[in-house]
């Protein structure tokens, strides 16, 4: 995604992943997010957790959040996240990707509500650096102010109450050639290249996977929809999520989860010349 500047950002994504290999579910990463696209790693949750019910969110009959698109940060808890606009996002509904700053957490929230005011949330958290996902259930948001400055707070999500601050919109539409090229990211031992042309993504890691897959433009949003499928020798998933680019389009970071939600991701790239 396009960032302001570098100081606008999610932060830190980390993510565990097991040694059977995998960029989106078994590579070591490290994901900072400045400017919307800095980022370091952790790896992938390994084993993999039972499959769990996941509760199907209804769609709002009016949307909660268009003019509260962008990127938000909280500082105690200390957060980052960006907010997905049903209009721009891959569910019929806003989602809100929220990352610990330590590290520690990755939290995917659809955002239910039919007024701007108030509403429910359902969603995962994934516990880095483990197998816990934890279903979101019982829980709420409420938003106030304007655009700019507003501010959210998100009940039962965590064990305390989590206020977030709007920071940026991230209004600026990417073009479907910015994130062009070649990418490379290190895990441990482990090195992911991708290539992307046009929004076409190809790939492999030295753990012997293979990536495919497609981005997309948002309009007037400074992200890229993304659908990856990773396939290791013994298996295969689907990955979707968002991507963003720094202002500099030399990282690129990708944050997704899985078609049954057992499990979320973060990496970063760097672009190779």
């Amino acid at each position: 995604m396009n960032a302001k500047n570098d100081k606008n950002t999610l932060k830190k994504f980390t993510v565990v992943s097991n040694a059977a290999c995998a960029l989106l579910g078994t590579l070591a990463c490290t994901l900072t997010l400045v400017g919307c696209g800095d980022g370091h790693s952790g790896t992938d949750m390994t084993p993999d957790p039972a499959p769990a019910t996941v509760p199907t969110p209804t769609a709002p009959t009016t949307q909660t959040s268009a003019m509260l698109q962008g990127r938000w940060s909280s500082s105690d808890p200390a957060y980052t996240a960006i907010l997905v606009p049903s209009t721009a996002g891959l569910d019929a509904i806003d989602t809100l990707w929220l990352l610990a700053q330590d590290a520690s957490t990755l939290i995917k929230v659809h955002i239910n509500g039919a007024s701007q005011a108030a509403g429910s949330v359902s969603g995962q958290t994934y516990v880095l650096g483990s197998s816990a996902v934890n279903q979101i259930g019982n829980s709420s948001y409420s938003f106030q102010g304007g655009t700019k400055g507003a501010q959210a707070s998100l009940q039962s999500v965590l064990a305390l109450p989590l206020t977030i601050s709007h920071d940026d919109t991230m209004s600026v539409t990417l073009t479907g050639t910015q994130a062009n090229g070649n990418w490379q990211a290190s895990q441990g031992s482990i090195k992911i290249t991708w290539n992307l042309k046009d929004l076409v993504l190809t790939g492999s890691n030295t753990a012997g996977c293979t990536y495919s897959g497609q981005a997309a433009t948002v309009e007037s949003m400074s992200i890229y929809r993304m659908r990856i499928t990773e396939t290791c020798a013994e298996s295969s998933q689907v990955f979707a999520g968002i991507s963003t680019l720094n202002s500099s389009a030399s990282r690129l970071t990708v944050v997704a989860s899985n078609s049954s939600n057992t499990r979320g991701v973060a990496i970063l790239f760097t672009k190779q010349p």
